[in-house]
């Protein structure tokens, strides 16, 4: 109790909005408050005079008093009303002015409060307004002049986005069963194998792209990799095969007992992402069912990585910073008056 008296956790009117901004994304997620629930609520605050509630709910929800992390690095908080009337141009030439100059020491911060990442609070909201693996692709070949808000709302709201994912709670029960016998051959065939659980990779010098393998992995006879899992719910040993060569998955190409990842395919852009962000040597792509898995190798590909990551980098630049500074797309509707 003294602690808390002594805590003064008010703030200036002025910055109230950013903070209900934050705390109304925040319950979009939530479907059991309604909007007259948000409301009265919030009502309830201004007229005790107290806005402790408003600031201890979120700023972003995983940032509080959770870790150190400056706001910014926090990409939900650079939000600002006042930025709402402005145009595309002038939102855009306002995010090219915003320097997050991320540091080591901030990006393995970063990477061990997001250990287990299942359970990490911070996790979701270092994600939010960043391009990760499962957008990749959709960032790359967005139009940025008319583009979609399907794809923007999955940079921004990360926590819904898993939701449309198909398969997701197969993949999620059934990950660890597959790393486990991942582990166990791989121990028997390279030298001094680890496995090790892996946070949120942001690298310092591309602070708006975050990575998350399903681990990380190094032995003496290859160095350092890493790993993605993918779970699929098929029970013949034969149909697992057909389904990731053919249309319309189309994920792998089979060349004699060998298989490549289809480089148009949304997996391709994801493990270039996560062997980049990593400066990994490569990422091993586990392929699983309940009758048969096998392993991909992927290495990276240099010249692809650097256009596409131009290209996602210019629709951050003119479609995420504009959404994130002022919902320009998702409150305004995207008029570029």
């Amino acid at each position: 109790m003294s602690g808390a008296k002594v805590m003064d956790w008010r703030f200036p009117i002025r910055e109230r909005a950013q903070y209900e901004a934050s705390f109304l994304e925040h319950c979009d997620s939530i479907d059991h408050l309604s909007d007259e629930k948000i409301n009265k609520f919030l009502k309830k605050c201004h007229s005790d005079g107290d806005d402790t509630a408003l600031r201890t709910i979120i700023f972003p929800s995983e940032k509080v008093r959770l870790t150190n992390l400056r706001d910014i690095i926090f990409l939900a908080s650079l939000y600002n009303e006042n930025y709402e009337k402005r145009s595309i141009r002038e939102l855009v030439e306002i995010g090219r002015a915003i320097s997050i100059n991320l540091t080591e020491e901030e990006a393995n911060e970063i990477f061990k409060l997001t250990l287990p990442r299942l359970k990490s609070k911070c996790f979701l909201g270092l994600r939010r307004g960043r391009i990760t693996g499962s957008t990749f692709k959709s960032c790359c070949i967005a139009d940025v002049n008319d583009p979609s808000i399907i794809t923007i709302k999955r940079v921004i709201s990360p926590s819904k986005s898993l939701e449309l994912v198909p398969g997701i709670k197969y993949q999620i029960r059934n990950k660890k069963k597959a790393i486990q016998q991942y582990m166990r051959k791989a121990i028997l065939k390279h030298e001094d194998f680890v496995y090790s659980e892996c946070g949120l990779i942001v690298n310092s010098k591309l602070p708006y792209f975050a990575g998350s393998p399903d681990g990380l992995v190094h032995c003496t006879c290859h160095g350092d990799g890493c790993l993605e899992v993918k779970c699929f719910n098929i029970q013949e040993i034969d149909t697992l095969v057909d389904f990731i060569t053919r249309k319309p998955n189309n994920m792998f190409n089979k060349c004699g007992n060998n298989y490549t990842v289809e480089e148009s395919h949304d997996l391709f852009y994801q493990l270039q992402l996560q062997i980049n962000l990593n400066s990994s040597r490569y990422c091993d792509c586990l392929v699983w069912s309940p009758r048969k898995a096998f392993v991909v190798r992927v290495y990276p590909n240099r010249d692809f990585w650097n256009t596409a990551m131009n290209k996602a980098l210019n629709f951050h630049e003119q479609v995420v910073m504009p959404e994130l500074l002022a919902k320009f797309y998702t409150k305004n509707k995207g008029s570029t008056v």
